[in-house]
């Protein structure tokens, strides 16, 4: 169920898979640090390009960047959209507050094989049209994604098929022993 009048994300991985766009609502601020979360859980810069900000009285609004992460804009509810590298196809974000998020993985990308890919709880995937996946969460604080694309799954399907055969004829031979020694 969507909230009245709540913040959204969206998140768009690029075809190649190295980079996704995001436009987010900002919420009454007039800053924005650009973060996001290390291997052990910490806040670090993030890289991002093509950054720009809107709203209802400018499309392409001024701010001033103050360092290389944060950027200072006039006070006011804003949308926020920039691009970012993405980094062992894995994809996450946290609010401080609930937001709609949506993440757009195109067709050569999945989530749904749970040896492969995972999403965080209260997810609800679906195939939108021309084979692309969505993944979407309702009022949620943070949000998580490991995709991988249909090569890495053809793969893993060939080893297991692989480990699957070789554990049937070593099998077999001792199945055949243990029963003609009763």
């Amino acid at each position: 169920m969507q909230g009245a009048g709540a913040l959204s994300a969206e998140y768009w991985l690029a075809p190649n898979g190295t980079q996704v766009h995001t436009e987010f609502d900002t919420g009454p601020v007039g800053e924005y640090v650009f973060m996001e979360t290390g291997l052990l859980g910490e806040q670090i810069p993030q890289q991002v390009s093509n950054v720009t900000i809107s709203n209802t009285s400018c499309s392409d609004c001024r701010y001033v960047q103050d360092g290389e992460f944060r950027i200072h804009f006039s006070p006011g509810n804003y949308t926020l959209k920039y691009d970012s590298p993405v980094r062992d196809n894995h994809l996450q974000g946290g609010f401080n507050e609930p937001y709609n998020v949506t993440v757009h993985l195109p067709a050569a990308y999945d989530v749904r094989n749970p040896f492969l890919g995972s999403f965080s709880r209260d997810a609800n995937v679906t195939v939108e049209a021309g084979g692309g996946v969505r993944i979407a969460w309702s009022l949620t604080n943070s949000w998580d994604v490991r995709f991988y694309n249909h090569t890495q799954e053809t793969f893993f399907i060939l080893f297991g098929s692989i480990w699957i055969a070789a554990a049937v004829v070593l099998f077999i031979p001792y199945y055949l022993l243990k029963r003609k020694g009763k």
